[in-house]
């Protein structure tokens, strides 16, 4: 009696759980099934025991009209001629409409072929049927119906009548969608956020990974995992740091909270990764230590990416302390050999913005080289702004080094600048070639740059070397290790700087 009052209690509870509501109403199920069956067999019965069967009949009428069930009868056919109190409060209809295949006009139009199809095929096997699917109630509105039917045999074994129910599982359907989104929703995230889960037994030693935190490690969904698997995969050098850590972590005279950064070898390209993890030991009442359970997530990209910061800043303050020096040592020189101050603020300026050009364009091929003809370009610009025809630029595509595209961006300046002031530049019918190409040595590529002067003033060596000229030979022979040739001849000077050239890119450019 007390495990049938317990299934009264899920019968009464509608948001009981699932499974347990199904079995209960299973159970009840089975007792009416087995009233019928009494009932089949006592009518073949004497006279004398025909109280028997009106007793057992009273019975199921009250059993029948009193389960949450929608229940029916049908004859061997399948013909359905009785339905029960519940049938009728739900659909709103009567027997007269209901009777036979009447059923089919509360079905929903999507499913009721498919149903009277397989209910008719059951029937003509014999055998039990269930089936899915939703009814209309009174109201007009559809709930979902877990139906089952089960034939009723006699003595011999014939099919005398069938017994079905429709159990109302729109709850439980609702709540399985919902908890299959839930997990879609926490799958999803997890892939997105690439954080997976492990949880180790303590007691038995077994290790389970999920898919994510597999995937992590190189390895395919399927595959056996445990702690001496775990640690294979940790790189050498980090191995005792991480067993220490673990250790630490299930020891029960000092769990530690585990949170490690260390490198694995990919199990599936054997490359180097690197892993946070996370995770904290669960104890029992008396603090024994039970699981180990944490989450790893994979951040490689964010060590590459502060690999990536800490080199760029050690090449910005390299770069800063090498411009502030070209900059003291250009204004050193300037100052020194200027004859007035207003001279000396001129030549300075002008040298400075020749430097802050050819950083434009290093920053814009972020200072991983510049495009030869755009360099002579740009350090040209400032003197062909109104006479951009006295100038033939000429060359092949050839990318050139951070160091040699400053180097000879200041060179260019202070070519331009003296022939401005005393060669071809200085005169209307003055003109500049600027060329340059590459060649081969058996040692190295090299880098040789022409600039020609022609039409303007007769020119003649120099009494004296002044700082443009020093910046040239003395520059560019020390920062590039070039050779370099100031041939002042009497139609205008020549200047031929050869340097090597560690890097050719003959690619068209973009």
């Amino acid at each position: 009696m007390a495990a049938e009052g317990r299934q009264d209690n899920l019968l009464d509870r509608p948001n009981a759980p699932g499974e347990a509501r199904l079995r209960a109403l299973e159970a009840e199920n089975a007792r009416l099934a087995d009233t019928i069956r009494t009932l089949t067999a006592s009518e073949g019965a004497a006279p004398a025991a025909h109280a028997v069967p009106e007793a057992e009949a009273e019975h199921f009428r009250i059993m029948a009209d009193n389960i949450p069930q929608l229940a029916w009868m049908a004859d061997q056919s399948g013909w359905i001629f009785w339905y029960n109190k519940r049938w009728y409060d739900y659909t709103g209809t009567t027997l007269e409409q209901m009777e036979g295949w009447g059923w089919k006009s509360v079905h929903h139009p999507d499913h009721v072929d498919r149903v009277v199809e397989i209910f008719s095929s059951a029937v003509a096997r014999g055998e039990p049927w269930e089936d899915t699917f939703p009814l209309r109630g009174k109201d007009g509105k559809f709930r979902w119906f877990l139906s089952r039917a089960m034939p009723i045999r006699d003595e011999s074994g014939n099919v005398v009548r069938w017994f079905g129910t429709n159990t109302d599982v729109t709850e439980t359907l609702s709540a399985e969608a919902a908890l299959r989104e839930t997990e879609e929703r926490r799958r999803l995230a997890t892939e997105a956020s690439g954080v997976g889960s492990w949880d180790l037994n303590l007691a038995t030693g077994v290790l389970l990974w999920d898919e994510q935190c597999k995937a992590n490690f190189g390895l395919p969904p399927d595959a056996e995992m445990s702690l001496e698997r775990f640690y294979s995969l940790i790189h050498p050098e980090d191995l005792d740091r991480v067993r220490r850590a673990v250790d630490d972590a299930t020891d029960d005279g000092v769990m530690r909270p585990y949170d490690i950064e260390y490198r694995v070898i990919d199990a599936a390209t054997g490359q180097e990764r690197w892993i946070a993890a996370s995770g904290r030991t669960l104890t029992d009442d008396s603090g024994r230590p039970l699981r180990f359970a944490g989450t790893v997530l994979d951040i490689t990209d964010r060590k590459d990416a502060e690999h990536n910061q800490h080199l760029l800043i050690n090449e910005l303050n390299h770069r800063v302390k090498n411009t502030l020096a070209t900059v003291q040592a250009v204004a050193a020189r300037t100052l020194a050999g200027a004859a007035s101050l207003p001279a000396a603020r001129e030549a300075l300026s002008s040298r400075l913005v020749a430097l802050a050009k050819a950083h434009d364009i290093l920053t814009a091929e972020n200072w991983e080289g510049a495009e030869m003809e755009e360099m002579v370009r740009s350090a040209i610009a400032p003197y062909r702004e109104h006479q951009s025809d006295r100038f033939a630029v000429s060359g092949p595509f050839v990318r050139i080094s951070p160091l040699k595209a400053l180097a000879l961006s200041m060179a260019l300046h202070e070519l331009a600048t003296n022939a401005m002031k005393y060669g071809a530049l200085s005169s209307d019918e003055g003109r500049v070639a600027i060329e340059w190409d590459w060649y081969t040595t058996p040692q190295m590529r090299r880098l040789r740059l022409t600039w020609r002067e022609s039409g303007g003033p007769q020119v003649s060596p120099p009494s004296g070397t002044g700082f443009g000229t020093r910046l040239i030979q003395q520059g560019l022979a020390g920062q590039l290790n070039a050779r370099v040739d100031m041939d002042y001849r009497p139609e205008g000077l020549w200047c031929t700087i050869d340097a090597p050239l560690l890097h050719v890119d003959r690619k068209t450019p973009r």
